[in-house]
């Protein structure tokens, strides 16, 4: 507007140039950069004592803003042993695009044994998924109630199961095999069960961003009492906090998940 009204005053062009620098020099002090790097450098130095060390000074006026962050995983997991030696893995069975998340929770192997006549298939994953897809004589009466005892503890749980294939004349046969050919009339092997450890700096974290009144939300693909109990572990749900469970449907026929 300043500048519309020196130009319809017939100012010279070079005056309207200065004038209008004179305007963004009031807008911005020349001592704001100045200052806001110096509180950049002191923000910086103060995470360096606490041992945090950031590559990037800019984001750390990001990092003030912070109100939510979300953790993938905050658990330290025991090294597991291989112990099939001299195995031939003939294809890994993947998923397809379409199909949901909450069902590709289990991965399947067609191997070979060394001297054997025909192939087998191995699947891993969910315990319910996999129990689900066995012969219902091969799974204990008593499965759900283990399962319920092991996620109770913390445990992760993860369902093992297997069954011979026909035999397959060559590498290219075996990896064009359906899914619904390997994974179908299973035998339940048993249940893997591996202890999860809590990272020693992870209740302390938790701790502080509770603290600062960040939310901390973990999500994670294990069982839900697994993760109940973990979150309780870490502090991240506190013994007097509630817990609400909520089943959710995939969205079908152009109605979305509710």
């Amino acid at each position: 507007y300043s500048i519309f009204i020196l130009y319809r005053n017939r100012v010279p062009l070079n005056e309207i140039v200065i004038r209008a620098l004179d305007l963004v020099t009031v807008v911005v002090p020349p001592a704001l950069p100045a200052a806001m790097t110096v509180c950049t450098l002191y923000a910086q130095s103060r995470l360096r004592r606490q041992g945090i060390f950031c590559i990037h000074p800019l984001r750390i006026n990001l990092g003030g803003k912070l109100q939510l962050v979300c953790f993938d995983k905050v658990l330290e997991e025991e090294p597991a042993a291989d112990s099939a030696f001299g195995t031939q893995v003939l294809a890994v069975m993947r998923p397809p695009l379409w199909e949901p998340q909450l069902q590709a929770v289990r991965m399947s192997v067609v191997v070979a044994w060394p001297g054997a006549t025909q192939p087998e298939a191995y699947v891993k994953g969910s315990p319910e998924l996999v129990a689900g897809l066995c012969k219902p004589e091969t799974v204990p009466t008593d499965f759900a109630q283990m399962l319920q005892s092991y996620t109770a503890a913390g445990y992760r749980v993860v369902a093992l199961a297997s069954k011979p294939l026909p035999t397959v004349p060559s590498l290219e046969a075996a990896q064009q095999l359906t899914r619904d050919t390997v994974e179908g009339d299973l035998s339940l092997l048993g249940l893997l069960v591996m202890r999860n450890l809590l990272k020693p700096q992870t209740t302390p974290v938790i701790q502080a961003l509770r603290r600062t009144r960040i939310r901390a939300v973990m999500v994670t693909g294990d069982n839900l009492q697994t993760a109940v109990t973990v979150a309780r572990g870490c502090g991240m749900v506190a013994p007097q906090e509630h817990l609400i469970i909520v089943h959710a449907t995939h969205p079908e026929r152009g109605q979305p998940a509710s």
